[in-house]
């Protein structure tokens, strides 16, 4: 069973995943230097992303079923995909990818992750 709010949860999260390593990404692209783009704590964000919804469709697993976990998963890549062609430097063109637009995506992507667990719960 599929339930909307875990369902917006995992597209925001999604979205809000892929926004970083986006900007991160035309941020080389255009040869500039940020420095917040070269720290460990950003470096780990990725993979601190990836276990933290690994354990988000486990639990979904265990409490709903496979079937629902795999639904979402599926959910999460298609919406991967159209994130990294359109969404995402869309939102990097609008905030750009220095200053206040190198930190909006982090924090956005912990918020997500915060309420991927919230939603899961509720």
């Amino acid at each position: 069973m599929i339930e909307s709010k875990y369902l917006i949860a995992v597209i925001c999260f999604t979205i809000c995943a892929g926004w970083p390593i986006s900007a991160k990404t035309i941020c080389e692209k255009n040869y500039d230097y940020v420095g917040i783009y070269e720290t460990r704590l950003f470096a780990m964000f990725p993979t601190i992303s990836i276990i933290a919804f690994l354990v988000s469709l486990i639990i979904n697993w265990v409490n709903v079923g496979f079937l629902s976990s795999l639904c979402y998963l599926g959910i999460s890549v298609g919406v991967g995909l159209v994130n990294g062609f359109i969404i995402s430097p869309l939102l990097v063109m609008i905030f750009r990818y220095e200053g206040l637009g190198a930190i909006i995506p982090i924090l956005a992507n912990i918020a997500s992750i915060v309420w991927l667990f919230i939603a899961q719960f509720s």
